[in-house]
């Protein structure tokens, strides 16, 4: 009977000390317009944030199918990243149907100083020209740092109580990023001035941050499918000698870039432009060096005349 009353009494003091210990604080629900973000995101949070995307894979940003699983993804979030810019209009439509009034909503383009603002009046005439400036401002690898205040501060205004622990893995992420930065820096060196095509205007942040140019896109227009009489003008420009590649976002269709590739002997270079559009990036710092490394590769190649 003893033995009896004395296990009792144990279990009676485990149950008081498991009342007694703090509940852990449940991790903050974050969804992203882009992957990119969702990463960082997780970074800043340190194992304290749950991020996911609406996009995921290898997907165009400026168009997404509105499935019912993303309003129910929003409705239970507590913070939604989106890009920005009039580039993801569809997030302002999931963030006003998901009816979440506890939602901290993070527009990172915010904290981001545009290029290529036009100072004229758009209208449908110029294609999905954006009104307030290019959005693709994530492929600027020194953009990490604003994309990475701006989720902070979200992620503080959501849970104030945990801002030290957010601040101080935001700094070992930026950290680790400038090493990382270095590294693209010195690979794209000497090739300071060299002249590129894409298929859409998604890298003058890039260029910029690199001393590229690129003279030309598939699109005669934003967002308008390459034209017969187009592609005739991209034929003769290639064939001029002067364009070194074809950086191409991996998400569009490459039967016209192939067949320019093929048809003037300029490499044509399919890169990836979001986390988790190639099976090898899992990560902004992945996503560098397959864009960086594949380009240097190419323009390497055609350098020394290799084919």
């Amino acid at each position: 009977m003893n033995a009896y009353r004395s296990a009792l009494v144990i279990v009676a003091m485990l149950a008081t000390c498991a009342v007694a210990l703090p509940a852990a604080a449940a991790p903050i629900r974050v969804v992203t317009a882009i992957p990119d973000f969702a990463v960082i995101a997780e970074a800043i949070g340190g194992g304290e944030v749950q991020a996911e995307s609406i996009i995921v894979g290898n997907r165009d940003v400026h168009a997404v199918e509105l499935l019912p699983s993303f309003f129910v993804k929003i409705r239970k979030a507590q913070m939604y990243v989106k890009v920005g810019l009039d580039l993801d209009l569809w997030s302002q439509q999931l963030i006003d149907s998901s009816r979440n009034s506890r939602l901290v909503v993070v527009d990172v383009s915010s904290h981001i100083t545009p290029v290529e603002v036009p100072t004229f009046k758009v209208d449908a005439s110029y294609g999905d020209l954006h009104k307030y400036g290019n959005p693709h401002y994530w492929l600027d690898p020194a953009a990490t740092q604003p994309m990475v205040e701006a989720i902070l501060a979200g992620l503080v205004t959501v849970a104030p109580e945990r801002a030290a622990t957010f601040r101080g893995n935001a700094d070992r992420y930026l950290a680790s990023w400038d090493q990382a930065m270095a590294r693209w820096s010195e690979r794209l060196a000497p090739f300071r001035g060299t002249r590129l095509v894409s298929f859409h205007r998604s890298w003058p942040y890039f260029a910029q941050r690199y001393g590229l140019e690129f003279v030309a896109e598939l699109e005669p227009k934003p967002g308008v499918p390459p034209t017969p009489t187009h592609v005739a003008t991209l034929q003769e420009l290639l064939r001029s000698g002067t364009v070194a590649a074809i950086l191409m976002e991996s998400y569009f269709d490459d039967r016209v870039p192939t067949m320019l590739s093929r048809t003037t002997g300029v490499p044509l270079v399919q890169v990836p432009v979001l986390v988790g559009a190639d099976p090898s990036v899992s990560d902004r710092t992945a996503l560098f060096d397959c864009i960086v490394n594949r380009l240097v590769e190419a323009l390497q190649r055609q350098h020394t005349g290799q084919p």
